[in-house]
């Protein structure tokens, strides 16, 4: 029963990424003029080895299980737009640059036969706090707060990358 709740539950993360990816990818000529030309002037940032993580202007962020609506997305800061594999137990397995071709994005799930895959995109000032150090991260098309890793309190929760809320 176990094993047919993972192949099901694996299915489902599929159509969810072919989904997400669609959606943000279609019309590939367009897209990637726009995406060349709207981040040329971006930091591009890596996912952290935690894969919850990322590093930006020499400071180390943690991608927080809050989130926050598109009233306070300010302007585009940097960008990762990459897929990242999660195992069952939320580790990272591993990642791959989205790119605007489906094939790629279906063997990488079948590769890494993860249990989850999630789309990590653009990074964005939060308008709603002025001089704060928060900013937020385009998360599975969620916008994430992240927040300096010396400024988080005990027990603020993380992004949860096992999919059991």
């Amino acid at each position: 029963m176990k094993k047919q709740v993972n192949t099901i539950a694996r299915g489902l993360t599929l159509v969810l990424v072919d989904f997400i990816i669609a959606t943000l990818m279609g019309g590939c000529g367009i897209i990637d003029s726009y995406t060349d030309n709207t981040l040329k002037d971006k930091e591009r940032v890596q996912l952290g080895q935690d894969g919850k993580s990322f590093t930006y202007k020499n400071q180390h962020y943690n991608i927080l299980d809050t989130t926050e609506s598109n009233d306070n997305k300010g302007q585009c800061m940097a960008y990762i737009r990459h897929l990242a594999a999660y195992d069952h137990n939320g580790k990272l397995i591993r990642t791959r640059k989205i790119t605007h071709d489906m094939k790629s994005v279906k063997e990488f799930v079948r590769e890494t036969r993860a249990d989850r895959v999630i789309s990590f995109m653009d990074i964005y000032q939060v308008t709603q706090q002025p001089g704060s150090s928060r900013l937020l991260v385009e998360v599975d098309g969620h916008n994430h707060e992240a927040e300096i890793t010396s400024k988080l309190f005990p027990g603020t929760k993380l992004l949860d990358t096992t999919g059991k809320r």
